[in-house]
């Protein structure tokens, strides 16, 4: 659910999309095809209460794979009561997938600046997109350095909340170069990041 939550507070950071929540009243069920996790989430002009369990009274249920979802290739979500509730089924979906404007590489900067005072963050991040082998250097050369590549929707997952960076190398959605001891701290800080930490 905190993870959720992450994704509704971005949401709601960009102006667009907060207007949009402010005018949405209703209640959605998140349900996983492939394990017991479930939320539902109730809109309220603005007011946002996540739950968990999937409320059979909602007014849209969605059901889809947890785990996959926003990967090229994921089955799509399967989606009940959008007929009877179209502007606020077309509100949520706009709200559970906010867009990062400036893509990846603006991901990563905002990361940089969020994470620039945790403890475990490199001295030098190297992120290279593999797509079209896009470079970004953060950081200073020398100390503490860790080198990520990967697909664009790869890294955009792990440095706005929504991947898990240990999940993300052993199932080889991205590759890393780093000593183990500074990859171990680092994904501890993508792990607040996925929380919602401060």
């Amino acid at each position: 659910m905190r993870i959720l939550g992450g994704t509704l507070r971005r949401a709601a950071a960009q102006p667009k999309l907060a207007r949009r929540m402010d005018k949405m009243k209703g209640r959605v069920a998140l349900r996983s095809t492939t394990d017991p996790q479930a939320v539902t989430i109730a809109f309220d002009h603005g007011t946002v209460h996540v739950t968990h369990g999937a409320d059979p009274k909602a007014d849209v249920t969605i059901s889809a794979d947890l785990n996959t979802m926003g990967r090229p290739g994921a089955p799509k979500p399967k989606v009940t009561g959008a007929a009877r509730h179209l502007n606020f089924a077309l509100g949520v979906s706009k709200v559970l997938d906010p867009p990062t404007p400036g893509g990846w590489s603006d991901a990563v900067r905002e990361f940089w600046v969020w994470a620039a005072d945790k403890r475990g963050v490199p001295d030098h991040l190297r992120v290279v997109c593999t797509d079209d082998g896009t470079e970004l250097d953060l950081g200073a050369p020398g100390g503490t350095s860790i080198e990520l590549h990967g697909p664009a929707w790869a890294l955009l997952a792990i440095f706005t909340g929504g991947d898990h960076l240990a999940a993300a190398v052993l199932e080889r959605r991205v590759q890393v170069v780093a000593d183990f001891a500074a990859l171990s701290r680092f994904t501890g800080v993508i792990t607040q990041l996925m929380l919602g930490g401060e």
